[in-house]
């Protein structure tokens, strides 16, 4: 019987996807690693499907959007020259069909 090493990024699966009881959210450092995984384009297709769908059916937590900001910004090569953002906004389509109000929000801004 031959065995294959488990793919780093399936620690991460381990613990978003056990259930509703036993998972648990990413912790920001968990989120940003999990994120330069995914940016980097080493996690597998299947395993990207299910991460993000089990992200979507449990709903939005402050602290791994947080991770996934700062992986975000650590992917990015930009000059010191730049304009720096006064806010991260992430918007992506709400599992409960909510009324996108952040467009509005961002309108009044």
């Amino acid at each position: 019987m031959t065995t294959h090493p488990e793919h780093p990024f399936a620690a991460f699966l381990k613990i978003v996807g056990k259930g509703p009881i036993l998972s648990r959210p990413l912790s920001r450092e968990e989120a940003c690693d999990a994120m330069t995984m995914i940016i980097a384009g080493d996690v597998e297709p299947e395993q990207l499907g299910a991460f993000l769908l089990l992200l979507r059916y449990r709903g939005e937590v402050a602290e791994e959007l947080a991770g996934f900001i700062d992986a975000a910004r650590g992917s990015l090569h930009r000059d010191t020259d730049m304009i720096r953002p006064d806010i991260d906004w992430p918007s992506y389509a709400d599992r409960h069909r909510q009324q996108p109000w952040f467009i509005l929000s961002a309108m009044m801004l």
